[in-house]
């Protein structure tokens, strides 16, 4: 990774890294940026860091011992709102392929390749950081699609990883659909809106990813008003998502 310079955003970081060395050095640059950042050896030791202190912005590494980065970040969407919403961002020695798809199903809202320079990090971290853990705003307050989104991320991850994306979507908000037919059961409708949240925020469907994290957190709380007004405004989205397809 490549020197950046400092910028004025103090940011409280949780990094998850096994590798001594790595989360050494990530650590050093973090905190030379003004960063605060406490780390983490493995995934159990990062949910439970989340659990106990609100952060900014989650670094988590793919691969550790205990629990992976995976598992944790589905530990972590768990958690209550806000610890649950906190920004988390993927490190994994590979370039871009098909670990993102698993990436944004998980939950993460980034996917960094270690090999990256530290530019395009820093910016990710003032981006997510800005942003917070607040839940998201309300789809009338936002675009139903943002195209200048769907282009930029498919830029970062390149046309292979965000075709994986699309396949997944694909899959997931069938998924969905289906788990929408069945009132009364919240927990799969919960892991559906979910999935297809994490999907359609890259595909710039982002009224779509707003009302389905909205729903995730009313089933989490069983709270069947809201859930049953957001699961109208979810199939909404849904059915006009072919604006965006082929």
């Amino acid at each position: 990774m490549d020197p950046v310079e400092e910028t004025n955003c103090s940011l409280e970081i949780l990094l998850a890294e096994d590798n001594a060395v790595g989360r050494k050095v990530i650590e050093t640059v973090l905190t030379r940026k003004g960063h605060r950042v406490t780390c983490a050896a493995d995934g159990r030791q990062a949910l439970e860091q989340a659990s106990a202190k609100l952060f900014d912005v989650v670094l988590m590494d793919m691969r550790m011992p205990v629990m992976d980065g995976l598992e944790a970040t589905r530990a972590i969407r768990q958690l209550a709102v806000p610890h649950g919403n906190v920004p988390i961002v993927a490190l994994t020695a590979n370039e871009f392929d098909d670990e993102a798809e698993a990436c944004f199903a998980a939950g993460m809202n980034e996917f960094l390749s270690k090999s990256g320079n530290l530019d395009h990090l820093a910016s990710v971290l003032v981006r997510l950081g800005k942003r917070g853990a607040p839940p998201p705003p309300p789809p009338a307050a936002i675009l139903e699609y943002d195209p200048a989104q769907y282009l930029a991320y498919e830029r970062a991850i390149g046309a292979d990883a965000m075709a994986e994306v699309r396949i997944r979507y694909d899959t997931v908000q069938a998924e969905l659909a289906q788990a929408l037919s069945a009132p009364g059961n919240w927990e799969p409708i919960a892991w559906s809106a979910h999935a297809v949240a994490g999907c359609a925020r890259y595909l710039g469907l982002m009224a779509l990813e707003a009302s389905c994290r909205q729903l995730e957190t009313a089933c989490r709380n069983e709270d069947g008003v809201e859930i049953a007004r957001l699961v109208q405004v979810v199939k909404a989205f849904l059915s006009k998502t072919h604006a965006v397809e082929g």
